[in-house]
């Protein structure tokens, strides 16, 4: 409609159609801002298509939480495809204080912008699962990507969409003293 029919006032289209327009992204994301970015992400994609901008067209900016040059790679398309359940959101009042510590503590990481790795190790059956899950739904649900992997397939297994850390990042299993 924008290309080829030229409407008059296209911010009150937007407002008029948003709701249908965001409908998919809504039951996939939890964070407000992350929903209006994705649909403003997937117009801007077609517009750029066609040699147009959002700015053409007195719509809203996308943020600066999506990256508009890396929507095409298979990675990242992936990660943000990722289902937030609701129960992994809310987990955090179930959480032992050790769960909550490590929680609060990576969350403030992200909160501060500070760069981060983490590595929860923990005896079997302390839930380091529980703890993963609600994490990384908190985190995908603010439309932030969060990689989880596991040393092993058979911990990659016990998680949907884990990898190892070799075939998440490419890191072959056969190292020598010239490997980097």
């Amino acid at each position: 409609m924008l290309i080829f029919c030229e409407p008059g006032n296209a911010r009150k289209l937007w407002s008029d159609h948003y709701d249908s327009l965001s409908e998919d992204y809504r039951k996939q994301y939890g964070c407000p801002e992350r929903v209006q970015n994705m649909v403003l992400a997937e117009i801007s994609v077609f517009l750029e298509s066609m040699s147009k901008k959002l700015s053409d067209y007195d719509l809203p900016n996308v943020s600066a939480h999506i990256d508009l040059q890396s929507r095409g790679y298979r990675e990242v398309q992936e990660e943000y495809s990722i289902n937030v359940e609701y129960g992994d959101l809310h987990a955090y009042d179930s959480f032992s204080p050790d769960q909550k510590f490590a929680y609060d503590e990576i969350m403030r990481y992200l909160d501060e912008i500070i760069p981060g790795v983490f590595f929860i190790d923990c005896t079997d059956g302390t839930e380091k699962t529980f703890l993963y899950k609600d994490l990384l739904a908190n985190i995908r649900a603010c439309g932030l990507i969060a990689l989880a992997t596991a040393t092993s397939g058979v911990a990659a297994n016990s998680m949907p969409r884990w990898r190892t850390t070799h075939s998440r990042f490419g890191i072959p299993h056969n190292l020598d003293n010239n490997s980097m």
